[in-house]
C-alpha cells in the first residue's frame, strides 16, 4: 500500500469546490448536456469549479477520508455518511501504528507493521504530520536495514528492503544510493565467482586471471580483509608459479607471472628467474643440446645480460670441449700442427707442436709476396765464428740459417721480427677463418713448463739425456769452439738451431719449448698496452742461451722489429 499525493490533492479540490456541512446530507450528479459534476446540498446546487473538472482527468476514482466518502463518474454518493467516520478511521490507524511502533514493529513483520498504517493514513490525509513523521522513520529504518544486509552480503534481503522502501515512497532520496550499492554488491558477487573459478583453474594472468579479478574486488571493497587475504595468498602462489615456469624453461611465461605477482604485491626478482634458466642452460650443455642451451641463453639477455653472457661462454666452452678435447692434434688447411691445451682458468687453446719452420714460412711468402724487415732494411744478426758472438749481416733473412747460409726447410725460421711473425699469423687467420696469434706469457709458461713446479720442465738440474737443443758445455763447433757458460756435462750434438721436432716432446706434448730458438710473445715486456709498448717479451731458451735464460718463467725483451739467428716463433690458435 502507498499513499498518493495527487489523490490527496484531488480530494482537497473536491472539498473546496463543494462545501459540506458535517450535519447535512448531499448528493452529486452530472449536469445534463455538459458532463459537469454538481454537488447538491439540501435543495440548492452549485457548479463545481473548473479545477475540479481538471482534477477528474487525473484518475478514474478519488478517495476522500477512506471509504466514508468517494466520488466517481457514473456513481452516486450515498447520502447520510458522516465525515467524522473518516476521521475516526484515521485515528484508529494512527493508534494501531503507535502500538506497533511501541512494540518494535515499525517495519516488521511485512504484513503487520506501523509503516503500512502510516501509509494508509497518508492515503486518507496527505497532510498528516504524525503519519508523515512515522513513515520517514520507517523509510530510515528500511534504508538502514538495506545497508546492513548489503554489508553482510545478503543481496536478496537488501533488495527486499529496497523494494519495500520503493513501495512506501518511490521518491525517497536514499533510493539511488542504495540501488547503486545493490548493483555494486551484485557485481562484486559476480566477480567473486569468476575470481574463485580462475583461482581453482590456476589462471593467474590477464584481464580474466585471478590476480586481476581479486585486485578489482579489493578495489571495489576497500578494507575487506577476506579479499586482502585472498590476494596475498594468490600473490605467493603466482610467485611460485613464475619460478616453476622458469625452471621449465618458459621464460616468457615466467616473466608474465612475475608481473602478475608484482601487481598482487609480491616481487619476483629477475635474478631469481635468471638463475633457474641458467641451470637449464647448464643441463642442456651437459646433455649436448647446444641449440636449446643457446636459445635459452639468448632469451636471458632481456633480463640478465651478465647471466646470458656467462651462459653463452659455458656453451662455447662445452662445444670446444667436445670439438677440441685436450690433447687433440690438428691443422687448418695444411698450416702448422696444433695441440689443444686447457689453462688453469678453463680456457682452451691450440698451440703449435713445433716452432714455425722455414718451409712453413715459405708458403706464406710465396702466397703473399711478403718482404720481411730484414729484407727491407739491414739484414739480421748471425753467429760470428771468429769472435763467438753475433754480428749483423745485411744479406741475412728468413731464407738463411744462423751462419747466414741457405737454411734447410726443416729448420726453425729465424731472422724474423715480431712484426714479421704477426704478418704470418694474420695470413693464417685470413686463410682459415680462425684467430692466430703469438702466445701470451702465462700461456707460454703453461705449455712450455708442462705444469712443472721446477725451473725447467725436466727439473732443476742439468738433464742427463738430450731433451732440448741447449748450450751444453760438451757441445763443440768445428771441433774447436765450446761454450764458456752452459749446462755442465750436457751435450746434444748441435751448435746452432736443430730441425724442428728433433728432440722429444715435453710432458705436455710440445717440442723445443726451452731450447733451439727463443720465441716471440704477444705481451709487452713490462705489461704496458701494446700501443705504448717499446719492448716485447721473448721467452724460452735457444741453442746459445745460458741456463737461466732457458727457464720457462724467464723472459727477455726486444723491439718489435728486432731480428736475429736465435729468435723464431710458435703459433697459438684461439678456439672460438
Amino acid at each position: 500500500m502507498h499513499w498518493s499525493r495527487s489523490g490527496g490533492a484531488h480530494a482537497e479540490r473536491i472539498a473546496r469546490g463543494c462545501t459540506i456541512d458535517s450535519h447535512l446530507g448531499g448528493r452529486a450528479r452530472r449536469s445534463a448536456g455538459t458532463g459537469r459534476r454538481t454537488c447538491l446540498l439540501a435543495q440548492e446546487s452549485e457548479p463545481v469549479e473548473p479545477e475540479a473538472e481538471a482534477s477528474e482527468q487525473e484518475g478514474s476514482r478519488i478517495r476522500r477520508l477512506g471509504d466514508s466518502l468517494s466520488v466517481a463518474p457514473e456513481e452516486e454518493w450515498v447520502p447520510g455518511i458522516s465525515i467524522d467516520a473518516g476521521r475516526e478511521r484515521i485515528n484508529a490507524l494512527l493508534r494501531e501504528a503507535r502500538d506497533r511502533q511501541a512494540q518494535g514493529q515499525l517495519v516488521d513483520p511485512a504484513s503487520d507493521n506501523a509503516a503500512e498504517r502510516y501509509a494508509q493514513v497518508l492515503d486518507l490525509d496527505p497532510g498528516n504530520e504524525e503519519a508523515r513523521a512515522g513513515l520517514q522513520a520507517a523509510l530510515a529504518a528500511l534504508a538502514e536495514q538495506a545497508e546492513t544486509e548489503l554489508d553482510a552480503g545478503d543481496r536478496a534481503a537488501a533488495s527486499a528492503a529496497i523494494e519495500r522502501m520503493r513501495a512506501l515512497d518511490p521518491a525517497d532520496n536514499r533510493m539511488a544510493a542504495l540501488a547503486g550499492g545493490l548493483r555494486q554488491a551484485e557485481r562484486i558477487a559476480e566477480l567473486q565467482i569468476r575470481a574463485e573459478a580462475a583461482t581453482l583453474d590456476e589462471i593467474w594472468s590477464g584481464p580474466d586471471g585471478a590476480v586481476a579479478l581479486w585486485r578489482t574486488l579489493r578495489d571495489l571493497s576497500p578494507g575487506n580483509e577476506a579479499f586482502d587475504a585472498e590476494l596475498s595468498s594468490i600473490a605467493e602462489r603466482v610467485r611460485t608459479a613464475a619460478l616453476a615456469a622458469a625452471e621449465q624453461g618458459d621464460l616468457a611465461g615466467a616473466l608474465t607471472l612475475a608481473e602478475s605477482a608484482s601487481s598482487a604485491g609480491t616481487v619476483v626478482e629477475p635474478g631469481e628467474i635468471a638463475v633457474r634458466v641458467e641451470a637449464l642452460v647448464e643441463s642442456a650443455i651437459e646433455a649436448g643440446e647446444f641449440d636449446r642451451a643457446a636459445a635459452l641463453a639468448e632469451e636471458l639477455t632481456t633480463i640478465a645480460p651478465d647471466v646470458a653472457a656467462r651462459a653463452a661462454g659455458q656453451i662455447e666452452e662445452r662445444r670446444l670441449e667436445l670439438a677440441f678435447p685436450v690433447g687433440m692434434t690438428f691443422s687448418d688447411d695444411g698450416g702448422p700442427t696444433l695441440r689443444v691445451i686447457e689453462l688453469d682458468d678453463g680456457t682452451r687453446l691450440a698451440v703449435g707442436l713445433f716452432e714455425v719452420s722455414v718451409a712453413e714460412f715459405r708458403v706464406f711468402v710465396d702466397a703473399t709476396g711478403f718482404e720481411t724487415d730484414a729484407e727491407r732494411t739491414d739484414g739480421s744478426l748471425i753467429y760470428d765464428e771468429g769472435s763467438g758472438g753475433f754480428t749483423r749481416d745485411e744479406r741475412a733473412d728468413w731464407r738463411t740459417d744462423f751462419l747466414g747460409a741457405s737454411a734447410e726447410p726443416e729448420l726453425p725460421v729465424v731472422h724474423v721480427s715480431r712484426d714479421d711473425a704477426r704478418s704470418y699469423l694474420g695470413w693464417l687467420s685470413d686463410r682459415s677463418g680462425a684467430t692466430y696469434r703469438l702466445p701470451r706469457g702465462p700461456e707460454f709458461e703453461a705449455f712450455a713448463g708442462a705444469g712443472a713446479a721446477t725451473l725447467y720442465w725436466w727439473g732443476n738440474e742439468t738433464p742427463s739425456d738430450p731433451v732440448e737443443n741447449l748450450a751444453g758445455l760438451r757441445d763443440r763447433f768445428d771441433d774447436d769452439s765450446s761454450w764458456t757458460a752452459g749446462f755442465r756435462g750436457y751435450g746434444d750434438g748441435f751448435w746452432g738451431p736443430a730441425p724442428v721436432g728433433q728432440f722429444p716432446a715435453n710432458p705436455a706434448g710440445f717440442h723445443d719449448t726451452l731450447g733451439n730458438v727463443m720465441e716471440w710473445n704477444e705481451d709487452c715486456f713490462d705489461d704496458r698496452a701494446e700501443e705504448d709498448c717499446e719492448l716485447f717479451g721473448v721467452r724460452g731458451g735457444a741453442w746459445s742461451s745460458r741456463p737461466e735464460a732457458a727457464q720457462f718463467r724467464n723472459s727477455a725483451r726486444a723491439g718489435t722489429t728486432d731480428r736475429s739467428s736465435f729468435v723464431g716463433f710458435r703459433v697459438v690458435r684461439e678456439l672460438r
